[in-house]
């Protein structure tokens, strides 16, 4: 795959992520976190299975090689991701998108650093540079909207 189509699919991710938070949270505010919460895996569910009979041949051989190494806990992304949506939906109606966004994207980046420097034993400057400016821009973007840091 091309460089700029992974970079056309990460902007594509990342539009997505915020519909979806979106449309969570109106869903949220109809029937409850916990009842949208489970619609929203409900219908993920579907998705994965509609995309597992599509490319299971590739995907098929992987799944034994995780079982046998003893890396099945990396299959638990779903219940982490979980309870990501419950957390989103109970928060996004509180805090306007861009800033929620900024402020997701900020804790993305600090568990990313984190999690290169403890698993991977990798430090960068430059990322901690940058994760530090977004943080300054937030506070600026907050302080000049007149409402206190969340």
């Amino acid at each position: 795959m091309s460089y700029i189509c992974s970079i056309f699919f990460a902007l594509l991710a990342g539009v997505s992520i915020v519909l979806s938070r979106s449309v969570n949270a109106l869903l949220a505010e109809k029937i409850g976190a916990l009842s949208s919460s489970f619609f929203n895996y409900a219908s993920g569910l579907l998705a994965s299975l509609a995309f597992l009979l599509l490319f299971a041949p590739h995907i098929s051989p992987a799944l034994p090689q995780l079982m046998k190494n003893g890396n099945a806990i990396l299959l638990m992304g779903g219940v982490i991701g979980v309870i990501n949506i419950i957390i989103l939906n109970r928060i996004v109606t509180r805090i306007p998108p861009l800033q929620l966004t900024l402020i997701v994207f900020v804790a993305q980046l600090a568990s990313g650093m984190l999690l290169d420097y403890f698993l991977l034993d990798l430090f960068s400057m430059h990322k901690l540079i940058g994760c530090s400016i977004v943080v300054i821009g937030l506070l600026i973007h907050t302080y000049a909207q007149g409402k206190p840091a969340a």
